[in-house]
């Protein structure tokens, strides 16, 4: 088997940490995902995560990916919990937050970053896409992009 070790997991820092962003609206609460070109796989919706710098925390992490990637900012992360997002290959345990946004700015996405935008969408939505299959039995969100 081949398994992918973050270099930061040697010296026995964390790989990183993700964040789900809470976003009030005047339809209520929305969750903010990001819409990311995975060369594996295509176009992927997904929470903000990264890597951990040198001293960081992952609460500190969080924050600060989220900014990157969306330019939302939040006040204190809510530890989640941790998941392994995928066993088969990579060794890493990821923490998961959530973030109740305060304010935006411009997200400044690292130049090996494709993300084509944040999508915001309410908890029914998330739950109604679980249930939308495509013809292979995917699950799948449908969003407008440029017009299309």
């Amino acid at each position: 088997y081949i398994r992918f070790v973050w270099k930061a997991q040697l010296t026995g820092a964390t790989a990183g940490a993700a964040i789900m962003p809470v976003i009030k609206t005047d339809d209520g609460d929305k969750i903010g995902l990001i819409l990311t070109n995975r060369h594996a796989t295509s176009w992927e919706f997904e929470i903000p995560r990264g890597g951990a710098r040198a001293n960081e925390t992952t609460d500190q992490a969080a924050k600060r990916e989220l900014e990157e990637e969306t330019g939302y900012q939040i006040d204190q992360p809510v530890y989640l919990g941790k998941i392994a997002p995928d066993t088969g290959i990579l060794s890493s345990v990821i923490p998961i937050y959530r973030g109740d946004v305060t304010g935006q700015g411009k997200a400044k996405q690292e130049r090996t970053e494709a993300i084509k935008g944040t999508f915001l969408f309410s908890l029914e939505e998330i739950k109604k896409a679980l249930t939308n299959k495509d013809a292979d039995g995917n699950s799948y969100l449908e969003v407008e992009i440029n017009g299309e």
